[in-house]
């Protein structure tokens, strides 16, 4: 059954929006760079009509969880805030380390959200965009949250993605799920081996390749899995947008059933058209994509202690220098 245009684009945009806001889209428009163009004036940006806004910002957070299965399945492995400027029409992506230390609560911000499950649970997501206000210094307008099932079965659903491994790796800790218990030890793990070069992924092996924590060497650390992270993202935006994919509707239905049934989110559906707009817009002028790193303000501790023995990251100065860094970066 072939769908009807109107509900092919409907789904089409649907797909479109909430990946670009919620799914990291700067790093698909880098595959479709365009020569720098004139800035479109402030009366071309979308209507903000249907977005709430703080000083002319509209601020999205994207987290990633286990989800069920997998031990402690609230813990975010993914965390982006997705800022958009109203004023200058620029959208910027920006990563935080799921071991950032907060001391407002005396926990890495991987935690803020199982918390806020935990002790509101009927208000969990507005009590999830509370802390992360105080983590990020701006109030946080909406939140998704996607689960690693939902992760697998999107790739999948596109027929798997082609990665750029940058560097060979091993891991020999990865957690094998259900066996956190297992006898001996050595039973609860998985010894992961990734090749230097392109590499096809189904969605099972590009979750394991964007969640490898213990690799010996470089990519043991929270900003190579962010990287990596970014590398799938990246190659599954290029694979959805490929003609392939867009001209099938069966295919985009069942990536639309999927999100719904592992998305969860306070974005309403009033936005779509909103959305819908500043996703064309933004297609127009990629050089409206921003992102930012927090990787030269954040440092190890001398000692782990403090923290529970827990490896975490602190700022290298203070809070404040933090908070200052991202007003400006989201104020471009």
């Amino acid at each position: 059954m072939t769908l009807p245009l109107s509900s092919r684009q409907r789904l089409v945009f649907l797909i479109f929006t909430f990946l670009l806001f919620i799914f990291g889209g700067f790093w698909f428009f880098n595959f479709h760079k365009t020569p720098r163009s004139l800035s479109p004036t402030p009366s071309s940006y979308p209507s903000s009509t249907h977005l709430s806004q703080t000083n002319h910002l509209t601020n999205f957070l994207f987290l990633g969880i286990g989800g069920q299965g997998h031990q402690a399945p609230d813990l975010t492995d993914t965390i982006i805030l997705i800022s958009y400027n109203h004023q200058t029409g620029h959208l910027t992506l920006l990563p935080l380390p799921r071991d950032l230390w907060f001391d407002n609560y005396h926990a890495k911000i991987n935690t803020l959200y199982h918390y806020s499950l935990d002790k509101y649970p009927q208000t969990s997501l507005n009590q999830t965009k509370k802390m992360f206000s105080q983590v990020i210094g701006l109030p946080i307008h909406y939140l998704a949250i996607l689960d690693f099932h939902g992760f697998v079965n999107l790739i999948d659903l596109v027929g798997g993605v082609d990665v750029d491994v940058k560097r060979s790796f091993d891991d020999y800790k990865y957690p094998i799920p259900g066996k956190e218990t297992a006898e001996p030890v050595s039973a609860r793990y998985e010894h992961l081996h990734f090749e230097a070069g392109y590499q096809h992924m189904n969605g099972q092996l590009a979750l394991k390749f964007a969640r490898s924590r213990h690799a010996l060497g470089p990519e043991g650390s929270d900003f190579a899995r962010s990287r990596r992270q970014e590398q799938v993202i990246r190659a599954f935006l290029k694979k959805l947008f490929s003609s392939s994919i867009l001209l099938q509707p069966r295919t985009l239905s069942k990536l639309k059933n999927q999100l719904q049934q592992s998305l969860l989110t306070d974005l309403p559906l009033s936005t779509l058209p909103t959305l819908t707009k500043l996703a064309l817009s933004l297609k127009r002028n990629p050089n409206n994509l921003l992102n930012a790193t927090l990787v030269p303000l954040l440092k190890e501790p001398k000692s782990f202690q403090a923290y529970g023995g827990q490896w975490v990251l602190i700022p290298r100065t203070n809070w404040q220098a933090i908070h200052d860094y991202i007003r400006q970066q989201v104020n471009r």
